[in-house]
């Protein structure tokens, strides 16, 4: 077992209750990294650290409520749908590259896919 999942087994003892206290410390001390960061213009390796700290505590909570990372992706990728519906943007493969962007939609595009248009 690697090292990562002994730490999330370990983390995840203290149970559901425990460790939803320690997310709401973690992202609490991370509202405060990026407060300062938008103040001061930059970021810095407090706020990095701030963001894994509630990456980490968000994927304890996650194994505690036995929640496998299959069902976290598909979730995910229903989110990103729902947003691209919502900003009213579509992935686009660039020619020749393979490389995928968002491309805002047009009225033209949403005519040729048979959708109204505002």
């Amino acid at each position: 077992m690697r090292d990562k999942e002994v730490l999330l087994n370990h983390l995840a003892k203290r149970g559901v209750k425990g460790n939803a206290l320690f997310l709401m410390e973690e992202c609490a001390e991370l509202q405060q990294a990026l407060s300062k960061a938008l103040r001061n213009g930059e970021t810095n390796a407090n706020l990095h650290e701030e963001l894994a700290d509630v990456l980490l505590m968000v994927l304890v909570l996650l194994r505690c409520n036995g929640i496998s990372k299959r069902f976290v992706n598909h979730n995910l990728d229903l989110k990103v749908e729902k947003l691209l519906k919502v900003y009213d943007f579509e992935i686009q493969v660039c020619e020749g590259m393979g490389e995928r962007a968002l491309k805002k939609r047009t009225a033209i595009d949403k005519l040729r896919t048979g959708e109204d248009h505002d």
